[in-house]
């Protein structure tokens, strides 16, 4: 399926959403209204969220100079989330640019969700 701006903002907004979920039952604490970024356990991170078909974690390099650790929470099919994290400098030894056009003018990075899934530590099931 071919993404629309009107899906892309959906699934912005649901990301955000279930992020800040997932930082509650984790116990972290957002630190913005407007990102995905939080602090767990003293450290900074980004919980970035994936449904059932996306394949990429992607991230500015803005973003990445500002944290510790992504945590990948992937969507299985019971609604569960699959929650693992790499390191900074482990997502950006495995990422490659985007090349996608989007309203962004800053660099994007991605990493596939198998990286996470094969080098990612599990940080738990969690559900919503």
């Amino acid at each position: 399926m071919v993404q629309t701006q009107s899906t892309g903002r959906r699934a912005n907004r649901w990301g955000r959403e279930t992020a800040r979920l997932i930082a509650d039952e984790i116990g972290a604490k957002m630190v913005s209204p407007t990102s995905n970024a939080a602090m767990f356990r003293d450290k900074r991170v980004v919980i970035k969220c994936l449904g059932p078909r996306t394949q990429y974690v992607r991230i500015t390099l803005k973003m990445l100079s500002t944290i510790m650790l992504v945590f990948a929470a992937v969507q299985l099919p019971d609604g569960s989330f699959d929650l693992r994290s790499l390191s900074v400098d482990l997502f950006r030894k495995s990422m490659h640019y985007s090349t996608s056009k989007s309203h962004t003018l800053q660099k994007v990075g991605q990493v596939s969700r198998s990286i996470f899934r094969r080098h990612g530590r599990l940080v738990g099931t969690v559900r919503l």
